[in-house]
């Protein structure tokens, strides 16, 4: 059934194309209006938003896992008469949990005292003293910031407390969301590659942020996977000074009983210094078995250090990110133009 509205044919609902663009057609003043306003305003919107930059790094881990990654250990342990038992195992925190860490309060927090300069060197100093007097906002923003500070009294402290993860201040906790908002990590779960990609107004900044991210993640990584290694080690240090001790001791008395009793030959003196002479001995194969045990224990440091090899290093960005204002301008012209579409044919 055809319905015929102002000259233009309407089949089963549809607008026929021909009369759409005749429709386009008559009403071009309305457009070029409409285009006109929103082109010059979404422009203005556009040229109002801060530039920002994007550095990333690409990272590959290298571990050894299991079984295998102890067998030199174990072969040293077996020479040694020392049984390590099961040392192996699986991780608590893999790579797919590294962005979950990043994100972290604590990882956060531990970032505010990060030295940065930026590019034309206006600024150096902490991350925190940068985001909280060098960021640009949109005129809208700043607005609303002048207008929030003019009602709201502020407080002045010169003294910058150390933040306490626990029980955050509401600046320390809108500091750390700001922050979390320019760290990125994905891990690709087949090739296990981390990808770190930090954005910020600052070219050099952001070069420097993601370094940094790189070096605490791989610091944190190490300190995790060689922590009880690291313990072990310190506890057999710790055994092996006093065993020296121990040792140093019982041959000084058996040196010093044998000089002062040289010249006799009684039964007691002998069984005496026999005594000592077996002290000395024992006190020796114990340093001597823990010193065997602090190299087994410093291979063990040197197995659970993980080593990461940098696919990409970081690079200073040359050309900003974002934000696209030509893309922007367009989507703003295209809506204005849809919209101003369906108005022009709800109302005819």
């Amino acid at each position: 059934m055809e319905k015929r509205s102002n000259g233009f044919k309407f089949m089963h609902g549809e607008l026929k194309l021909d009369a759409l663009f005749k429709l386009i057609w008559q009403n071009k003043k309305t457009y070029v209006y409409v285009l006109l306003a929103t082109f010059v305003l979404s422009a203005g919107y556009a040229v109002s938003l801060p530039r920002y930059y994007e550095t990333k790094v690409l990272l590959a881990p290298e571990y050894s896992s299991g079984s295998s990654s102890l067998g030199s250990i174990g072969g040293l342990a077996s020479l040694a008469g020392i049984n390590l038992g099961n040392m192996g195992g699986e991780d608590a925190i893999v790579p797919s949990l590294y962005p979950d860490l990043i994100s972290s309060t604590d990882f956060l927090i531990s970032m505010f005292d990060v030295q940065i300069v930026t590019r034309d060197t206006s600024y150096t100093g902490t991350l925190r003293q940068y985001m909280e007097t060098c960021q640009k906002e949109a005129w809208w923003t700043e607005g609303m910031s002048w207008m929030k500070n003019l009602f709201q009294k502020k407080k002045q402290n010169d003294s910058v407390t150390v933040p306490d993860p626990f029980q955050l201040t509401k600046e320390e906790t809108i500091l750390a969301q700001s922050i979390g908002k320019k760290l990125n990590c994905l891990v690709d779960k087949k090739t296990n590659v981390i990808t770190l990609t930090v954005t910020d107004q600052d070219p050099l900044v952001s070069a420097l942020l993601v370094d940094t991210l790189r070096t605490r993640l791989q610091s944190f990584i190490t300190n995790y996977r060689t922590q009880k290694a690291r313990n072990d080690l310190q506890y057999l240090l710790q055994l092996r000074d006093e065993a020296a001790l121990q040792y140093k001791e019982k041959q000084e008395a058996y040196a010093t009983y044998s000089d002062a009793n040289m010249e006799l030959f009684l039964e007691t003196n002998k069984s005496h210094l026999a005594k000592l002479k077996s002290e000395a001995q024992t006190a020796y194969d114990i340093y001597n078995q823990l010193l065997q045990r602090v190299e087994i224990a410093r291979a063990k440091v040197l197995e659970r250090t993980p080593a990461f090899t940098v696919v990409q290093n970081a690079t200073v960005p040359l050309k900003p990110a974002g934000p696209r204002r030509t893309l922007i301008v367009l989507a703003f012209c295209m809506l204005a133009f849809i919209g101003t579409t369906g108005y022009i044919i709800v109302k005819k």
